[in-house]
């Protein structure tokens, strides 16, 4: 495997549930030339799931760009249809290789109003939906534990989660999923939960 960035080697260590790995073999799976769409609530882990199917990808050697494609949507949708791309102004096509990872905050099939996800369906996509945490509630140990290490680090602490608190994280809504129990952890390290 390729050498990680930071956020990406942590994630792969804390994200070694049978859940998330069926997610990752499930993107795996499909044909690496269709674009693969992952669906889940705001702060569910859309895009660390992305950078891991990247990272275990055959593109893995390749860069990984994140980019907001709201505004590109129909040069997105033109390059993912013929395979090419042309610089703006210019008249001679190029042809890219490329393998189109995008999210969406709601189920695909309830986006029937946007443009861009019902051109992306059609072009013959995989689709992965991350649950949220509140479904997830044994990952929340691990999820915690490995917030508290990160940010023990950042803030040259020694912060350990006993299993009083471990136990409080473990019976909350979560409603803003990893990033509300991220933001959590972060809080209670820095000293101000």
């Amino acid at each position: 495997m390729q050498t990680l960035d930071r956020p990406t080697r942590g994630a792969l260590s804390v994200l070694q549930t049978p859940r998330i790995r069926g997610l990752v073999a499930t993107a795996q799976q499909a044909n690496p030339g269709t674009p693969l769409l992952i669906c889940g609530e705001p702060g569910v882990g859309k895009d660390v799931l992305a950078r891991l199917v990247h990272a275990v990808s055959p593109r893995q050697a390749y860069p990984f760009i994140k980019v907001n494609c709201r505004d590109q949507a129909l040069r997105l949708i033109q390059v993912l249809k013929t395979g090419e791309v042309c610089r703006e102004g210019g008249r001679e096509a190029t042809r890219v290789d490329v393998r189109v990872i995008a999210s969406a905050v709601a189920p695909a099939e309830r986006d029937n109003q946007d443009h861009l996800w019902r051109e992306l369906r059609r072009l013959d996509t995989t689709e992965v939906r991350i649950p949220p945490l509140r479904q997830r509630a044994d990952e929340i140990p691990d999820f915690a534990s490995f917030f508290a290490a990160r940010f023990s680090r950042q803030y040259h602490r020694d912060v350990r989660l006993c299993p009083e608190t471990i136990a409080a994280f473990g019976a909350g809504e979560w409603r803003g999923n990893v990033r509300e129990l991220e933001e959590a952890v972060h809080e209670l390290v820095r000293g101000r939960a």
